[in-house]
């Protein structure tokens, strides 16, 4: 595989979402419910600034402990999934409510699995591979839009 290089910044908008209807159903083993949701983005957005850099780095919200913080998380798993390094900077100014149920987290996870996914030739299949292993509404934000979503809400 080549290198990943990012020859100029990117601007992306990492929207939020509403659910139009939700069906919590039974409890699984893993102890997740198995869901129904409509999800559905909305014009309320994150911004994410992405630029060439040295290594892979990340300005985010202080509030958010790196542990917990998503879009390092998506970061680090397309490095790793890549398995070649990705020199880029990844500004998030954060606009979505935290905590909100308005997906800010997984949006911007989402968002940068599609955009850096797309740009490394990535498949759809591998991109919701990744962003499931991140989080249930992870895998709806790699194109957003209206969905009816089901499992934990990782199945679109």
């Amino acid at each position: 595989m080549t290198d990943f290089r990012l020859s100029a910044p990117v601007r992306l908008f990492a929207p939020a979402k509403v659910n139009l209807g939700l069906e919590i159903l039974e409890r699984r083993p893993d102890g997740y419910h198995e869901v129904i949701t409509l999800m559905e983005t909305i014009s309320l957005f994150d911004i994410l600034d992405i630029e060439p850099w040295k290594e892979l780095s990340i300005v985010s919200d202080k509030r958010i402990p790196a542990r917990d913080d998503l879009t390092l998380k998506a970061l680090e798993a397309l490095q790793g999934y890549l398995e070649r390094p990705l020199p880029i900077r990844v500004t998030v100014q954060k606009r979505i409510p935290m905590a909100a149920g308005l997906g800010g987290g997984s949006s911007d996870a989402g968002t940068l699995i599609g955009a850096i996914g797309s740009m490394t030739g990535l498949s759809n299949d591998e991109m919701w591979r990744i962003a499931g292993e991140l989080g249930s509404d992870v895998p709806f934000f790699i194109t957003g839009g209206a969905a009816l979503a089901a499992g934990t809400g990782t199945s679109i």
